[in-house]
């Protein structure tokens, strides 16, 4: 996982360019796609906050008169999901792996049995009568 801070990456950034549709504007895709290659995602975070804080009507407009933005935001868009989809899988992960280790006392009594020659030693449960 990369941290906030760090460059998302070419790997990234190119794949994110593929999920734009628009095969008529490659030369903006390409000029977006390795600029953005060097952006954390802390700086794709707050880009989008900053054009989402511009409110609808000002969105479409600098969409409009402001060439290629409208494929900028889409590809950092793209490029905040596939992160999350990386943290969320890496969370899993790291969740399966916690349940998967055994609980430290089963440990212990595997290694008892090993030194009693393989042999279980009779556990009486209950209570003493006196």
């Amino acid at each position: 996982r990369r941290g906030d801070h760090e460059p998302v990456g070419m790997e990234d950034a190119i794949h994110a360019a593929s999920l734009v549709n628009d095969r008529g504007r490659l030369a903006v895709v390409s000029s977006v796609t390795r600029h953005l290659a060097g952006a954390s995602r802390h700086e794709l975070r707050e880009a989008l906050d900053t054009f989402e804080n511009c409110g609808p009507e000002n969105c479409k407009v600098l969409t409009e008169y402001v060439p290629g933005l409208d494929i900028a935001m889409e590809m950092v868009q793209r490029l905040l999901d596939m992160a999350a989809a990386d943290d969320a899988a890496g969370e899993a992960k790291r969740k399966k792996r916690v349940s998967a280790c055994p609980p430290p006392d089963d440990h212990g009594a595997k290694l008892m049995k090993l030194e009693d020659g393989g042999k279980a030693t009779p556990v009486f449960a209950g209570v003493a009568c006196v």
